[in-house]
């Protein structure tokens, strides 16, 4: 459903899983941190360009607090798993703070950096 965009009926089965038993909230938000684990094993093992693996991330970042905040109401506890998900994700490359520090520089040499 999250790689389809399929908002509305995961916004749904959040709030059936609300109504339930605790543990299917849960498993909701355990399922939810492991799509993150995914896809950013896959921009891991794909990515080779720092600027790029950096954007890459941020999008997914993006289009994780877009789902949390429609879909999952801005819940703690999918908060909480989002950032486990890219946790899992960035520290299983040993390359990833040289390469966010890349980007990082990258953007202040072009002057796009927003304090």
């Amino acid at each position: 459903m999250i790689e389809r965009k399929s908002f509305n009926d995961l916004s749904l089965i959040f709030r059936v899983s609300q109504r339930g038993v605790a543990q299917n909230t849960h498993l909701l938000g355990r399922s939810f941190a492991g799509y993150i684990e995914t896809v950013g094993k896959k921009i891991v093992e794909e990515v080779k360009d720092p600027i790029d693996f950096s954007r890459r991330f941020l999008d997914l970042k993006k289009y994780t607090d877009e789902i949390v905040a429609s879909c999952f109401a801005g819940d703690i506890q999918f908060q909480n798993q989002r950032d486990n998900g890219f946790k899992l994700a960035l520290n299983q490359f040993e390359k990833t703070a040289g390469y966010l520090a890349t980007f990082v520089d990258f953007q202040f040499i072009k002057g796009n950096f927003l304090l």
